[in-house]
């Protein structure tokens, strides 16, 4: 091999190792928008690990925009996705998405915290803390959701609510 050609191998090595940094560096796990397309159908499959941070991060998006209904855009929800409360029917058709966005851009909840996950597959179990704004302060109450996620994209929030919280 030729020192020329000895050069313009270690080039390219240096730039593959480079290009697969980048690569792993851009990998956000935690970020609702490319865990949904890491979800909808990437060519290598994830760690168990990755696969549930990538579904708290979806699923958890759905409760930042409840906290914060400017963060909506940013819910990866499918077209038929269904929000229902635990004994109530629920039935996906398209369109979901836009009554399930409408309900979040009119959400009166003022805060969610202390959120406790489990993860099962694609299904993500919150339980959580939350209040209510109202007037004079807000009022506290905690609740839990199943949300499955298909594709990638959020397909069912089964809310369920104590006695009383609706």
């Amino acid at each position: 091999m030729r020192i020329w050609e000895t050069g313009a191998v270690v080039a390219t090595l240096v730039a593959a190792a480079l290009l697969a940094r980048a690569t792993a560096l851009a990998a956000n796990y935690d970020d609702p928008a490319f865990c949904s397309s890491q979800l909808a159908g990437s060519a290598q499959p994830l760690s168990p690990d990755l696969r549930r941070r990538c579904v708290i991060a979806i699923a958890g998006a759905y409760l930042d925009a409840e906290a914060d209904p400017a963060l909506a855009a940013k819910v990866p929800l499918a077209d038929d996705a269904v929000r229902r409360v635990l004994g109530r029917p629920g039935v996906r058709a398209p369109g979901g998405r836009t009554g399930i966005m409408a309900a979040l851009s009119q959400s009166i909840v003022a805060s969610i915290k202390n959120r406790t996950w489990s993860v099962e597959g694609d299904v993500a179990y919150v339980l959580y803390d939350a209040a209510l704004q109202t007037n004079p302060k807000p009022v506290p109450y905690q609740l839990g959701e199943r949300i499955t996620i298909e594709k990638g994209q959020i397909a069912e929030i089964l809310i369920l609510a104590a006695n009383g919280v609706q």
